[in-house]
């Protein structure tokens, strides 16, 4: 975006000279400074911009009054009314159009103040108040609150639009806004209702009647255009200056003041910007009292986070005993997400369990990555009060739902953490879908489950077992159902039958980092829509989401095969060449309507297949078809694995079941072990990719690594069938190779928890480099699943992304165009670059 400095700031307290100029028509640089007392100064941006404005109100306010009748009053009751000012404080408010847009084509075209747009006075409740609570209000505040405010001439202000872009003229006003409470009813036991006040005060240029605060012309060269209030002379991002410093809940901010020295991260680096967010140790990071004021204004919900396993070293929290009991739960699911800092499958540990019992010795003990703060939200409130706060005094945000991440997406440096575990409403069962807002272009007429919170799949499925329907999650019951998992694909046992997780979502409510919550669906902000279908996390905070649900189906058939050579070698070549059938054998099975995940080792730490070190394993199945059906789909399989036998051992089962759940229960993993840190790649197979015998061995020996390298491969055949239908769909934002990969690949390698960094390294660059080469010469043309991938891939934007990466930009930009959720390879990401154990830098232009 676009933001020129061509302002009129009303109420300025500078020396200016006497007389406002005749009106005429103002160029993009021009800036005019106006006063109360009716004089003005006309001067250059570049002046301006030693000139400072006022602090930004942390989110626009819609106002929603309600009022009620009073109830009957209880007996023995003493009644009161009392407002109660809780903060009293000055902002720049965010914009509102004084102008039509106009887009400029070719030449520069110029857009006038018109007529007829208003603003006003407005009270903001939380809850219903009794009537007469707004007139009590008013007169306690001294205010006028139906005080509205009309533009009235047509000629006066004309800005010129550069060309080729969108222009609109924009009031930023001065709002005085008081938050407090009504506290009104019993006096013992009052009824106690959060109020917000926001007040302008009335000025006058020329013909112009209108508020204190600033005008200017907000361009950008898309549209819609995006909010400009934080591109204001400031300093803002672009100079590395930390606008927010200094101010706190109860600061009333002055508007025009000295510009303070300017605070960022300086680097030798040349790719990168000397500005960053805040970290712990810097000069502007906030002092503990407003951490303190912070947690009493969040009801205690603010978390001061410590590494989980501390007590196993040195200092002040050591303790055996407590040590003993982290190294014993480590790997447990909920052990780990009972804590806002726990990480199932952490990227990265820093400060690893120590088990004495078996003479580990400690290393060393840090937060690392992880968050400083975090907020313990159970409550909307909670969580735009997060996002308030960490915006105003530049923290970096980060946001941990309930299940788990690959990619460390929920980790940040010197971060406060919008933890939404306990964040969890209601699930309900929609026999038949009732689209909100009356919007009827989802094509969906079946039923669905309105997901109202950071549920995990095992919360959802026991909603839908009990209305016999299917709600497509994931195999393990761990991850969060409204999360990351569908926005990144979400792939899980029923998918190849009904589409992927992102295919299944109907509609969601959205929190975006100025506070708004607005609903995505196929009427309403269809762009965040799609890319909320496919496009990843770190476009807001999904609050709710209403998804799909099928009818049970009557027929199950589970397969399982067991393969481990009969005399191990080094190598097990004889393993792999029957590896390299398989992979060619799965686009067909696939057809057949089989789906399901398979597994393989060159080599394993411990016995993976029968007495066996080495082997592939799978479970798949088929949905909705009988053991017989399931038998002949297979066959072909069997008689290409026939030419191993003298060297494999080979054992297949099946099994049949009446109904989807009792598959489920049986064959799929209802909980979930946690892993150490795993450095993965994926890469998506289409069926041009298997054709020809050699090019997939010579994959299959890279991938499968050295045999002390113990690398891991996964086949999720998760694709096909609906997942192809849907390729139709044009609200779909996935990387367009879902629709023609009958199966993905993930290749992965572990890491010690006590591994060093140079250690660390040598596995990433091997699997980026090496394994991760390997899956794009054998499918060039597809790309790879993000929420199982390389963090580090080089080309991670065409790989998780694709065709599609420039429409979700473009909605990145329109709904976070300051990168507040901001993560690691989500879309926008790139402008970013974090440093090893410290803060988030933003790459030079």
């Amino acid at each position: 975006m676009l933001m020129h400095a061509l302002v009129a700031i009303l109420g300025m307290t500078v020396a200016v000279s006497a007389a406002p100029p005749q009106l005429r028509s103002l160029a993009a640089d021009d800036v005019v400074i106006l006063r109360t007392d009716g004089t003005s100064q006309i001067m250059k941006a570049a002046e301006f911009d030693a000139l400072d404005a006022a602090t930004v109100a942390p989110a626009p306010i819609d106002s929603y009054n309600q009022t009620s009748v009073p109830g009957i009053s209880r007996r023995g009751c003493e009644e009161s009314t009392e407002v109660q000012v809780l903060s009293d404080e000055e902002f720049v408010d965010w914009d509102v159009a004084i102008s039509p847009v106009v887009a400029s084509k070719g030449n520069s075209v110029g857009v006038s103040v018109t007529q007829g747009y208003k603003l006003a006075n407005r009270l903001t409740v939380k809850h219903e108040i009794k009537f007469g609570g707004k007139k009590i209000i008013s007169v306690s505040l001294n205010k006028n609150l139906d005080m509205t405010w009309t533009t009235t001439q047509k000629t006066s202000l004309s800005f010129s639009v550069p060309d080729g872009q969108y222009g609109v003229v924009v009031s930023q006003p001065y709002v005085r806004r008081v938050q407090g409470n009504l506290l009104s009813g019993c006096t013992d036991s009052p009824t106690v209702d959060p109020f917000t006040v926001d007040t302008y005060e009335s000025q006058a240029y020329d013909d112009l009647a209108w508020v204190k605060g600033i005008i200017r012309l907000c361009s950008s060269d898309t549209y819609p255009i995006p909010y400009c209030i934080e591109s204001m002379g400031t300093g803002g991002l672009q100079s590395g200056q930390n606008k927010f410093s200094g101010l706190t809940q109860r600061t009333r901010v002055k508007v025009v003041g000295s510009r303070p020295t300017p605070q960022g991260y300086r680097t030798d680096n040349p790719g990168l910007a000397t500005f960053h967010v805040l970290a712990p140790g810097d000069e502007c990071w906030p002092a503990e009292s407003l951490w303190k004021e912070f947690d009493t204004a969040l009801g205690g919900k603010l978390v001061k986070t410590q590494p989980i396993a501390q007590s196993c070293y040195d200092g002040p929290a050591k303790d055996l005993e407590a040590c003993a009991h982290v190294a014993e739960m480590w790997s447990d699911q909920d052990f780990q997400t009972s804590n806002p800092i726990g990480r199932p499958y952490p990227y990265n540990i820093t400060c690893a369990p120590v088990d004495y019992a078996a003479s580990q010795v400690p290393t060393k003990c840090s937060l690392g990555p992880l968050p400083t703060y975090a907020v313990n939200a159970t409550t909307r409130d909670h969580i735009s009060s997060a996002i308030g706060f960490a915006r105003q005094h530049n923290i970096r945000l980060v946001v941990a739902s309930t299940g788990h991440d690959l990619l460390g997406r929920s980790d940040g440096y010197g971060s406060l953490e919008i933890w939404l575990r306990h964040y969890r409403n209601t699930i309900d069962f929609q026999d038949t879908y009732v689209p909100g807002r009356c919007c009827s272009k989802s094509g969906w007429n079946g039923s669905a489950l309105h997901i109202d919170g950071a549920y995990q799949w095992r919360d959802v499925y026991k909603i839908a077992k009990a209305n016999n329907v299917i709600a497509v999650g994931g195999g393990a019951v761990s991850p969060g159902a409204i999360g990351g998992w569908p926005s990144g694909g979400g792939h899980g046992p029923a998918t190849r039958n009904y589409g992927l997780g992102a295919d299944q979502i109907l509609d969601a409510e959205i929190m975006l980092a100025d506070g708004r919550i607005i609903v995505a669906s196929h009427c309403e902000h269809t762009d965040l829509f799609r890319a909320l279908r496919g496009g990843g996390p770190g476009y807001g905070i999904v609050l709710s989401m209403t998804i799909k649900a099928h009818p049970n189906v009557d027929a199950v058939t589970a397969h399982k095969l067991a393969i481990a050579p009969l005399q191990q070698t080094a190598n097990n070549s004889d393993l792999l060449d029957a590896v390299a059938v398989l992979l060619q054998s799965y686009p067909d099975l696939n057809d057949a309507g089989f789906a399901g995940y398979a597994f393989w080792f060159r080599n394993f730490p411990t016995i993976f297949v029968g007495n066996a070190t080495s082997g592939y394993s799978h479970g798949f199945w088929t949905i909705g078809k009988t053991r017989e059906e399931a038998d002949a789909g297979f066959a072909p399989v069997r008689e290409a694995l026939g030419k191993f036998t003298d060297r494999l051992f080979i054992s297949e089962s099946f099994a049949s079941y009446d109904d989807y759940w009792s598959f489920y229960e049986a064959e799929s993993g209802l909980y979930d072990p946690t892993g150490d840190t795993s450095i993965l790649t994926s890469r998506m197979i289409d069926r041009s990719a298997v054709e020809d015998y050699t090019h997939v061995r010579e994959a299959v020996e890279v991938l499968s690594g050295k045999p002390e390298e113990f690398a891991s491969n996964v086949v999720l055949l998760v694709s096909g069938g609906q997942v192809f239908e849907d390729a139709k769909d044009a609200t779909s934002g996935l990387h367009p190779a879902w629709r023609n990969s009958s199966y993905a690949l993930i290749t992965g390698r572990g890491i010690s928890k006590i591994a060093s960094n140079s250690q660390r390294k040598a596995v990433q660059d091997d699997i980026t480099y090496v394994k991760g080469a390997a899956g794009k010469r054998l499918a060039p043309t597809t790309g790879g699943y993000m929420n199982e991938g390389d963090r580090h891939d080089p080309d991670y934007v065409e790989t998780f992304y694709g065709a599609n990466y420039n429409q979700h930009l473009a909605a990145k930009k329109k709904y976070d165009p300051f990168n507040v959720f901001y993560c690691p390879t989500c879309v926008g990401s790139e402008a970013f670059v974090e440093l090893p154990d410290g803060p988030l830098c933003k790459r030079k232009a």
